[in-house]
């Protein structure tokens, strides 16, 4: 199988985006997910995504999921599932703002309430927050030992324990849609919304990785790259001087980690049966591969410098 790091020459990229902009026509200007659910008394904050690329990049994910979902069942998702996705994921980045940002506990409680109302409208409440109660219970103890033990020994394989916890968290979201419409995923499609999940994960982690250096985050990338000292090095010289860190830049610069790195994402890409998933995958992968910048001026310490 062709690795997604020469895979996505220009026109693919050029085909992905054409692809992708239907469903910025459909979900951004038809039919957004970003509002107010008035019904519930839930406001959306438009502060709270600070650029329009990010509207246009979640809009586009969330959009591709609720794709996957119809493909996969062949049916046409019933009316509400736009908000259960939405009000799902606020629940899921609440909680990771409780975990890694100590945030307060009561953005979690409040989003659950949210996605408490809005079940209660179609009367599907009790069955699918009894789901979601017991999916937290039996994953978020063992998380929280990955995590710490991750943050005492940022080894690459601590790391990518904890990514494996984190990532069922989209499976299981994609399962609320599904009990929602009355249906249940099959364990292939779970299995491919679960490979999705650890594609985004390396994907996520391979574009916050400049944000996550300055605060220190648990980072698959940054751990990966630790293995090697000559790139390790390499890595924060750029950091320092504010480089962008996309494809070009790290095929030039740590070409070593960069493919060690890609061959995890191309192993779960190739175990993908959807075609429908594996375009939400070139996604993902393709805004990693845009990169960002480093904003090292900014910030009046250097955190990464302390190794374990």
């Amino acid at each position: 199988m062709e690795s997604s790091l020469t895979k996505f020459n220009k026109r693919y990229i050029i085909l992905l985006i054409f692809r992708l902009l239907r469903l910025v026509a459909n979900y951004a200007v038809r039919s957004p997910f970003f509002r107010d659910i008035p019904e519930i008394g839930y406001e959306f904050s438009k502060g709270r995504l600070h650029s329009r690329k990010r509207v246009l990049y979640r809009t586009m994910m969330y959009g591709l999921l609720l794709e996957c979902y119809s493909d996969i069942m062949r049916i046409r998702p019933r009316s509400g599932s736009k908000q259960v996705l939405f009000l799902m994921v606020e629940i899921i980045k609440s909680l990771d703002d409780f975990i890694d940002e100590n945030a307060s506990f009561s953005g979690l409680t409040t989003n659950r309430d949210y996605l408490n109302k809005y079940l209660e409208l179609y009367s599907s409440a009790p069955n699918i927050m009894d789901f979601l109660k017991s999916s937290f219970e039996k994953h978020y103890d063992d998380y929280i030992i990955l995590l710490e033990n991750s943050r005492e020994d940022a080894c690459f394989e601590n790391a990518q324990r904890v990514m494996e916890v984190d990532s069922v968290w989209l499976s299981y979201t994609m399962e609320i849609v599904a009990l929602f419409n009355g249906h249940s995923l099959s364990p292939e499609a779970r299995d491919d919304f679960y490979k999705l999940g650890l594609i985004g994960k390396f994907a996520d982690d391979m574009y916050d990785l400049p944000s996550d250096l300055r605060t220190n985050q648990v980072n698959l990338l940054h751990s990966l790259i630790r293995q090697n000292t000559a790139e390790k090095d390499c890595l924060y010289e750029a950091a320092k001087e504010s480089k962008r860190l996309d494809v070009e830049w790290w095929l030039a610069h740590c070409p070593i980690t960069i493919q060690k790195y890609f061959a995890f994402i191309d192993s779960y890409y190739s175990q993908i049966g959807s075609s429908k998933i594996k375009l939400a995958c070139d996604l993902v992968i393709l805004r990693a591969l845009a990169g960002q910048q480093y904003e090292f001026m900014q910030q009046q310490k250097d955190p990464f410098w302390v190794e374990a």
